[in-house]
């Protein structure tokens, strides 16, 4: 095997997604897009430490678009357009999406 492009790297999670509000979700999602400081989707590494703690710019993060994709079947997807992401941050906003959807976390609750 060749080299992965990094720039086209797709990972899936399954989740069903007939107990969820996709639309509610999406508009979850809007909230995301744009230019802001995603240090509340991070987490720590080892020790504790962000490792980018000291310089708090590095937080920030342009998240192009994240679309909420209805599969059928009971299942959706979630697209997320972005250049760089911190540590696990996909991953903490998926939860929190889920959060808003299964109602767990109200919309006015959701923000960053």
């Amino acid at each position: 095997g060749g080299a992965l492009d990094p720039l086209q790297r797709y990972y899936r999670h399954a989740v069903s997604c007939r107990s969820l509000d996709l639309e509610l979700m999406q508009q979850a999602a809007a909230l995301l897009e744009g230019h802001h400081d995603f240090a509340s989707f991070a987490n720590a590494r080892r020790g504790g430490v962000l490792p980018y703690e000291e310089c708090t710019t590095q937080t920030f993060r342009n998240v192009h678009s994240v679309k909420i994709v209805d599969e059928g079947g009971g299942y959706a997807r979630a697209d997320f357009e972005l250049k760089g992401a911190l540590y696990k941050m996909v991953r903490n906003m998926m939860g929190a999406l889920i959060d808003v959807g299964s109602g767990r976390r109200r919309l006015d609750e959701f923000s960053l």
